[in-house]
């Protein structure tokens, strides 16, 4: 999603002025989104859902004429799972419009300063969006979020349990069921991530979620048709399927991209006046530099996505054969308690519910794990806690990715959360990542290259008089 918004932005910003080559290893654009087929329905395998106030997903989505499903439906129920048949805390049964009472009822008026104080997080982030529009740029993670709330950087320094525990004076009730449910389901992690990211979390039930029906990769896939659509005649643009081995800075001012394309042994070479990074650089990652700039290496968090088609085996949880609707969406999350004594294998199980006219068919049933808690998902989730013996039952599937990075505290946020400026015009967009990870802020650091990009090819024009074209690089291979 970085690559592609930097590239459609690049194109909007300089029109036929550039010329953009791509780099994607996979062939596949989209990177950690990602569909598939599944028992009938298309589901997400990677990133599943955006938020109400992500203006890019929502503005992008429009733009293509993409159609929008709403996925927070007020019917569905929440159970925190404790382990050994038995559910802490859960929203199961009655009226829909009692569920906030009844949570209030669990966790008290704390409820109330979280949701506040996580709106307050919302209200200062979206200026993001005006200071974007008006070419403000950044060269550092903690630059951009020191613009728009410096709190933000002070959030980096505590874990996110002892932000909620010491500075909204939150019960360890909420932070053993609500909060670490959230950060489980949201980052496959625990109330030890910093406190930003762990409010990112929290903002995921404080507004309206949404997908693309069919697919959210469609957004980075027509984003990069659109940018790809105008270049210059002696320099057009062009996707590349390849991966890429190593850059080099040159004599002169740009860089020199060795590739090798798919189904290729021959070692390829192109120079390029500025290059622009857009994949995680973690523990999987494999480009070498010769020193001119160094790669700031990240370790991310491996998690398994697991589809199962059947019946949840409600005993497992200590509830009755009737105890929520077809129609109703099911979301079971672990407590802090369950998860970290290994009694339970999940750090989620999420079904969306069956639509009327699919009223005969199984529930599909997601879940993510983590492989050093669980080596065998299908075994361990599947078989322990999915009825899949009906006839028409869909295999289950499974894919493993590298999806966040491992969030902790750090201690000084400037030097600690990442540059997007790695060297000169070479530019980082998942530097923001450091901060937290979703399509969003793939798009918000995906723009902010572009506008990094024009602020030096600005300064340069205004040095030597110059307006020729500029090719750009764009490295947005998946290797997750």
């Amino acid at each position: 999603m970085g690559g592609s918004t930097a590239a459609y932005y690049l194109r909007q910003l300089f029109g036929s002025r550039v010329g953009i080559t791509l780099f994607e290893q996979s062939g596949r654009i989209g990177g950690r989104m990602k569909s598939i087929d599944f028992a009938g329905q298309r589901e997400e395998m990677g990133a599943s859902i955006f938020h109400g106030s992500n203006q890019y997903m929502l503005k992008f989505a429009k733009q293509f004429d993409l159609e929008i499903t709403d996925e927070s439906k007020s019917d569905d129920r929440v159970m925190f799972y404790a382990g050994h048949e038995h559910l802490s805390f859960s929203t199961l049964g009655g009226a829909s419009f009692l569920v906030p009472f009844r949570l209030l009822w669990r966790y008290g008026i704390p409820l109330i300063w979280v949701k506040l104080y996580t709106g307050s997080i919302i209200r200062s982030f979206v200026k993001i969006y005006s200071l974007q529009d008006r070419g403000y740029c950044f060269t550092t993670t903690a630059r951009l979020f020191e613009a728009l709330k410096p709190e933000f950087l002070e959030m980096t320094k505590w874990t996110y349990g002892d932000w909620l525990s010491k500075k909204l004076r939150v019960g360890e009730t909420f932070k053993e069921e609500f909060a670490y449910g959230l950060v489980s389901n949201n980052y496959c992690q625990n109330l030890s991530v910093h406190a930003f990211v762990g409010f990112i979390t929290m903002a995921t039930v404080l507004s309206k979620l949404f997908s693309v029906k069919g697919g959210n990769e469609q957004v980075p896939q027509r984003l990069v048709d659109s940018a790809m659509k105008e270049g210059c005649p002696d320099n057009p643009s062009q996707l590349v399927n390849a991966q890429v081995t190593s850059i080099r800075s040159t004599k002169v001012d740009g860089w020199e991209v060795e590739y090798r394309p798919k189904n290729e042994e021959q070692i390829k070479r192109d120079t390029f006046d500025y290059v622009i990074l857009a994949v995680p650089v973690n523990q999987q990652t494999n480009i070498q530099t010769d020193g001119s700039v160094q790669l700031p290496c990240s370790e991310y968090q491996q998690v398994d996505k697991c589809l199962f088609s059947g019946s949840l085996k409600n005993w497992k949880f200590g509830i009755g054969p009737r105890s929520y609707l077809a129609r109703q969406g099911v979301v079971i999350l672990p407590n802090q308690t369950a998860y970290l004594t290994g009694t339970c294998a999940f750090r989620s199980l999420i079904s969306f519910g069956i639509e009327e006219n699919r009223a005969n068919e199984q529930r599909i049933w997601n879940s993510f794990s983590v492989p050093c808690q669980t080596p065998n998902p299908i075994q361990s989730i599947g078989n322990e806690y999915i009825d899949q013996s009906g006839e028409k039952q869909t295999p289950p599937t499974v894919v493993n990715w590298l999806a966040y990075p491992v969030y902790k505290p750090v201690q000084t946020p400037h030097e600690d959360l990442g540059k997007f400026v790695l060297a000169p015009k070479f530019y980082y967009v998942n530097a923001i990542e450091r901060m937290a990870s979703c399509m969003e802020m793939a798009a918000i650091g995906g723009r902010n290259a572009a506008l990094l990009v024009a602020a030096d090819m600005e300064a340069s024009e205004t040095r030597n008089g110059n307006k020729n074209r500029t090719p750009l690089a764009m490295l947005d291979h998946n290797v997750g």
